[in-house]
This record gives C-alpha cells, structure tokens and sequence, in this order.
C-alpha cells in the first residue's frame, strides 16, 4: 500500500536503513504521517565505528531521551545535528503531513489531537495573561462585552490555535486572539503526560 494513500490516522515511521545499497528512495507522508529518513533520498547513512551506534540512531535516540517537544520540531533537530556532525555529508530527510499536536520525548505520548477536558483530562492552568487591548474604532463607540475563544493549549503550555466562538465585532476579536495567544499556561494532563487540550476562555472588554 502506498503511503500517500493510507486513511488518515497517526503514522511515525523512522527508516535508518540507508545502507549497503544506493540508499532509498523518497516517500511521500500521508495524512497524519510523519517519515524520517536517516539520509537523503538516494544517499547512503553512515554506519559508524564498529560496535557503535551509527550517527543518525545515537541522535534520535539522545532526542527522544530529552524534554518532550513536538515531533516535527524534535526531527529537525536530529536533522541539524546529523548535517553538522557529517560535515553535511549525511544529511536526514523528512516528510510530514498534518501531524497534528504530536510530542515525542521522555516525558510526553504520542497524542495525535486536542482532548478535550473532563475524566482523565485534567484542564489547562493559566500561568500568566495578557489583557486585550482596545481597537480605535470599538472605544470611539465606547463599545462593552466580551469575547468567547475556544484554545488549543499544547504539551508546553502554548497557545497553537484560537477560535472565536462569540465575538463583538469592531476589531475586538482580533484583539483577543491576539492577546489570547501571548498567553502561558500549566498544560492539561491526561495519565501523568502533558496532552494538548481544548479550552475556553473569555476575554472582556470594558470602558
């Protein structure tokens, strides 16, 4: 079955068997799939000293064993460190497609979508906020009220995503997104791991 063409879903796929041969051949990630390959399509990897572990292995596995971080951002990584430590004779490929929310580490699960809080999803702490500010045209109208979001609070505690669930018009929505997404929170936790997690906040407006 061809990658491409596999029902949507979450696939992690690390292929460090570019060796004897001219190396493999480039695959397209599809949805929900992330590939890694330990060297560029149709490139050979190095298989290091004898009885060591080869470049790409030690550096993924040193990744995996740090803090949790999303998994695109942790094979990039590997990625760089790999280049830098070949003279950028072996350099790693990676194809992804709409991964999603998906940490890897020591600390944290594969979790491919937002949960939403309730039994073993505890929700989101606020650690620190910023308080929106006004639009020109919202005070000329001396206009009250307040703005309802809807967060995706990631395994940091960032704010990845923000939709308005009931605005106000007058510029003040995107003067709420815009504050919503400087704020820092606890991450939700779903089995003792960070998980991404759904939250509503409300952000007013008074004159």
């Amino acid at each position: 079955m061809k990658l491409e063409k596999r029902k949507a879903g979450l696939t992690v796929i690390v292929l460090d068997a570019c060796r004897d041969t001219g190396g493999l051949g480039a695959m397209r990630a599809g949805p929900g799939s992330l590939i890694a390959f330990a060297a560029s399509p149709g490139e050979r990897a190095d298989n290091g000293p004898l009885e060591t572990t080869d470049l790409f292995t030690k550096e993924f596995l040193d990744a995996l064993s740090g803090p949790s971080q999303h998994a695109r951002e942790l094979f990039y990584r590997v990625q760089k460190q790999v280049s830098e430590d070949s003279s950028y004779e072996q350099i790693p490929c990676i194809s992804e497609s709409g991964v999603g929310e998906v940490s890897l580490g020591s600390s944290a699960p594969f979790t491919g979508h937002p949960y939403r809080v309730g039994g073993p999803v505890s929700a989101p702490r606020v650690i620190s906020q910023v308080n929106p500010q006004y639009s020109e045209e919202a005070r000329q109208a001396r206009l009250n009220g307040t703005v309802t979001l809807a967060l995706i609070v990631g395994v940091h505690g960032d704010v990845s995503s923000v939709k308005v669930l009931r605005g106000l018009g007058m510029g003040l929505d995107e003067k709420a997104i815009e504050a919503a997404k400087k704020w820092k929170f606890m991450p939700g936790m779903k089995g003792g791991h960070p998980v991404p997690v759904i939250a509503n906040v409300e952000m007013h407006f008074r004159i």
